[in-house]
Formats: structure tokens, C-alpha cells, sequence
């Protein structure tokens, strides 16, 4: 490069001639141009930058991924709840069973020995099962069985006695033969369900049972008893008033055998 002040030749990529400090008028114009270029460099480091700072956004990612992983954990703990409440519940049911297997085993045990009375003690201290369903029920009617045949044999002696047969009227004691026949119909209700609960072995046993203390103490017969029960299954509001009839016979046939007529009565005192 020369000079165009001293006439010095220097090196071209001199910004000013080192002789007498005049501009390198080729370099400043290169120079002059390179803004355009910078600023061109300037723009791409901006969109290089910009292009950077995208990862910046990954804070909404993280958001994503706690809410994500929050749903997860909600899940998760929602899910063990209801293996836990499954598998109490299971353990609950499965003692639960234990116990009445238990229980079954020795209310079996009193049914098969005919020991309805502590069968019946064993119940009062159980909760109320189905499964219980044939211990229930037998021990209903061996309860009502029990206290009406005892009823039955006190209107006996009281009727056999010779001082107050003639005061017995039957209205006395058809409410006593109203409630045996509707036993018995319960009983032929049982029977004609088939005894789904197997209480088949106790429920013939109360029936006989009935049958003897009825042909005992009030001296009624086979058909009598028969035509009554089916009364009582005909009418679920039967009234003492349709087993009167019943009440009439046995107060006759008791006078007949157990008092005696007044010719006899003056023959033994003679």
C-alpha cells in the first residue's frame, strides 16, 4: 500500500501509514462495511441466543411433571387404601365365618342331643345370622311347644279335680287349644316348604309331642286335632270362637270320666 501523503508504501492491512499517521483509506472502508456484517452477527448471535434460552421453558415441564407425578402418587395411595380395606374386609368376613362355623358346630351339637334348652340359652348369646336360620326357628317352637303343653296339663288338673270341673266353662281354655293348633299349623307350614332349614327331626318331634298332650289332657282325637289344623291353616285370624267347639268336648269327656253320677256317689256312701 502507498501512501497518498508521504509516498510511503506500508502493508494493506494497516489501518494508518506508520510514516505519517494518514488513514489506510482501503481499511477504513472495509471497516465502514463490517457494521453490516456485525450487525448481521449480531442478529445471529441474538437468534443463536434466543434459540438458548428455549430450555428456559422447562420450568413448565417440571409443573407438568409434579402434576403428573402427584396424579401418580394419589393413585397409588388410593389404590392401597382399597387392597387395605379389601383385605380387612376379608379378614373381618373370614373371622366372622370362623366364628360361626364354630358357633354351628356346637348349636349341631345341642340339636342332635335334643337339647333344645341349652340350644336355645347358646343362642341368646349370638348375634343374628342366617346361618342360624334352623337353630331360630326350633328354638321358637320348642319354646312355645313347652309353655303351652304345660298350660294344657294345668287346665287338666285343674278340670280333673271333682270340686271345680263343674265350674269349668270352656271359654277357659280355648284360648290354650287356639294357640297349640296354630303351632301345629306353623309346624305344617315347615313341613310343606320342605324344611329348608333341616329342622325336619325336631319339628315331627314337637308334633307328636302335641299330639299326645292333646289326646291326654283334653282327651280330643287324631281327627279332631286334624280338622282343627287345618282350621288354623285356612284362616291366618282364626279366634278363640273356632275352637270352641274343641273346648266344649274336652270339658264333656273330662266330666264324664272324672266325675261320677249321683247314683254312684250315694252307692259308695251307703
Amino acid at each position: 500500500m502507498v501512501c497518498r501523503k508521504c509516498g510511503k508504501t506500508f502493508s494493506d492491512n494497516l489501518i494508518i501509514c506508520p510514516h505519517c499517521g494518514t488513514e489506510n483509506h482501503r481499511k477504513t472502508k472495509r471497516t465502514i462495511s463490517k457494521p453490516k456484517v456485525e450487525v448481521k452477527k449480531v442478529k445471529e448471535v441474538k437468534d443463536d441466543d434466543w434459540e438458548e434460552e428455549k430450555p428456559k421453558k422447562k420450568p413448565k415441564k417440571a409443573k407438568k411433571f409434579s402434576a403428573i407425578k402427584l396424579s401418580l402418587i394419589i393413585l397409588i395411595v388410593f389404590v392401597a387404601l382399597l387392597v387395605a380395606i379389601f383385605c380387612i374386609s376379608k379378614y373381618a368376613k373370614d373371622k366372622q365365618e370362623n366364628a360361626s362355623s364354630a358357633n354351628i358346630e356346637k348349636l349341631e351339637k345341642y340339636y342332635q342331643n335334643e337339647d333344645y334348652e341349652a340350644m336355645g340359652e347358646y343362642l341368646e348369646n349370638l348375634d343374628y345370622d342366617v346361618a342360624y336360620a334352623k337353630y331360630n326357628v326350633v328354638d321358637g317352637l320348642y319354646g312355645r311347644k313347652t309353655w303351652q303343653i304345660s298350660s294344657l296339663k294345668k287346665d287338666f288338673d285343674v278340670m280333673s279335680k271333682e270340686d271345680t270341673l263343674y265350674t269349668i266353662s270352656p271359654d277357659l281354655i280355648s284360648f290354650d287349644i287356639k294357640v297349640c293348633f296354630e303351632t301345629l299349623a306353623e309346624i305344617e307350614k315347615l313341613e310343606e316348604a320342605g324344611y329348608q332349614y333341616g329342622e325336619e327331626a325336631a319339628c315331627e318331634a314337637f308334633k307328636e309331642e302335641y299330639h299326645k298332650a292333646l289326646k291326654k289332657y283334653l282327651l280330643l282325637s287324631d281327627e279332631e286335632i286334624d280338622a282343627a289344623v287345618a282350621t288354623a291353616l285356612s284362616s291366618e285370624n282364626s279366634s278363640e270362637n273356632d275352637y270352641l267347639s274343641y273346648a266344649e268336648a274336652a270339658v264333656t269327656r273330662l266330666s264324664e270320666k272324672y266325675i261320677k253320677s249321683e247314683p254312684e256317689t250315694q252307692a259308695e256312701q251307703n
